[in-house]
């Protein structure tokens, strides 16, 4: 009876002992095709096989954190929400490191799906679990300022700042949103400080660009803008913004080449490709190359039939085929430039005694003359202005100043481009004229050169 008993135990032992090797090995199979699937590459596989595991196991802690980290990279975010959930009450009385790691991934999932006040409150945690933890402060301002709230944002950063004074993310952060409302001087000096501490930053690279425009630094905003161009974000407009400064600095075949480059980014929407060949058109028409910048108004035009001054550009540029005085007041070089002003100014009255003529530094030309005018004899101040931009008021307000330096009864003002509103409002009440548009246009119909006859003569 006993040795019964005892085989009877025997076996027993032998069946559990299988048993339990058997369910060993399983486990070990199972380990090694996770490994073998993330290995492989397959690591959706491998998730799938975690997560069979842990519905037979809920209380495996190690194989959920497994499973969420394999689930956000393989973007399923939704799946690595709720493992870890359930890892936060699987995991409750543990440290409160552990539960801040868990609380930092919830925040990164639910940012990767837009819940942006289910990250905010995880966030919130983490602030209250580590109050010293420089990270919740600096992504909460993050998100504040996806929804925004600059004001708010700067609250974080700032307490992030009063725990690490040389965080760089920090400075580089609250020096974009001080750019974004407009405290331009707190921009240059924040962000300054960042590029200290990585001048390799092409984002700071282009706010510093940005800034720098903003200033008039002119020569510092094209450095930065070309740094800045590597960053996908920023390449079109860094490019587009240099090609302009460029082209201001009149080399016109470097901004052509930069400006064909940021044509060609990757990614541009529709506006920025109308932007930037327009911005092609001007250069062109800053060279007198009006031609080639009928070419880029066209394009735009086939796109859209509204878009800025397009149409009026391309109606009045037109015009240049039939006027040769148009052409040569808009293309022409300096000395011919001054020749077709001497026209002007003399059809523009009667009796017209030119005293003075010269050049200025902003390419306009000054003329003072005499001259019956409205029936009065008086002393006149002539400016004329060439170019692409409208002219401001900045302009006619140091223009009425020459003119009352001179002496000169009146000023008169002639572009072949057109005045802004605040110019126009401007010599109201003073004795000045502005013409542009179509009262330009009649006055060069005064000076129009006619072409010779060519009739063969008798």
């Amino acid at each position: 009876m006993l040795a019964t008993i005892v085989v009877i135990a025997i076996f027993i032992a032998i069946f559990l002992s299988a048993f339990y090797v058997i369910r060993l090995l399983k486990k070990v199979k199972l380990k090694s095709s996770i490994y073998k699937n993330i290995e492989t590459g397959s690591k959706e596989h491998a998730a799938k096989t975690l997560l069979a595991m842990i519905r037979k196991d809920p209380f495996d802690v190690e194989k959920r954190k497994q499973a969420s980290d394999l689930l956000m990279e393989i973007g399923n975010y939704s799946e690595a929400v709720v493992q870890l959930q359930s890892l936060l009450t699987y995991s409750r009385g543990r440290e409160d490191r552990d539960q801040k790691e868990i609380y930092g991934l919830l925040a990164d999932c639910h940012k990767e799906l837009g819940n942006v006040d289910e990250a905010y409150k995880a966030y919130t945690i983490m602030r209250k679990l580590d109050p010293d933890d420089v990270e919740p402060y600096i992504e909460l301002g993050r998100l504040e300022v996806r929804r925004k709230a600059l004001n708010e944002a700067l609250k974080y950063f700032k307490k992030a700042l009063s725990i690490q004074r040389d965080n760089y993310s920090v400075l580089k952060e609250i020096g974009i949103i001080f750019y974004q409302l407009k405290k331009y001087a707190d921009t240059l000096r924040l962000l300054k400080l960042a590029h200290n501490m990585n001048p390799q930053d092409p984002e700071i690279h282009f706010y510093l660009a940005e800034v720098h425009n903003e200033f008039g630094n002119h020569n510092d905003a094209l450095e930065h803008y070309i740094k800045a161009r590597v960053d996908s974000r920023f390449t079109a407009v860094s490019l587009m913004e240099a090609g302009k400064l460029l082209s201001a600095y009149k080399n016109y075949a470097d901004a052509l080449r930069v400006l064909t480059l940021a044509l060609k980014s990757e990614g541009l929407q529709r506006d920025q490709k109308f932007e930037i060949t327009y911005e092609i058109a001007e250069v062109y028409l800053a060279q007198g190359d009006i031609q080639n910048a009928l070419k880029q108004w066209e394009r735009i035009l086939a796109r859209s039939s509204d878009y800025r001054d397009v149409r009026a550009k391309v109606e009045k540029y037109e015009k240049m085929k039939y006027s040769n005085v148009l052409k040569a007041y808009m293309t022409a070089p300096l000395s011919s430039f001054l020749k077709v002003c001497r026209y002007i100014a003399v059809k523009f009255a009667e009796n017209v005694v030119i005293m003075r003529v010269g050049s200025q530094r902003d390419s306009s030309v000054e003329i003072f003359a005499q001259a019956i005018y409205k029936h009065r004899n008086m002393t006149i101040l002539f400016k004329f202005f060439r170019g692409t931009s409208k002219v401001g008021q900045l302009a006619i307000r140091e223009f009425y100043e020459k003119v009352k330096e001179t002496k000169a009864k009146l000023g008169i003002c002639m572009t072949s481009t057109e005045f802004t509103d605040e110019a126009l409002n401007f010599v109201e009440g003073r004795a000045l004229e502005l013409y542009s548009g179509a009262q330009f246009n009649r006055l060069l119909k005064r000076v129009e050169i006619k072409k010779p006859s060519t009739k063969p003569s008798r």
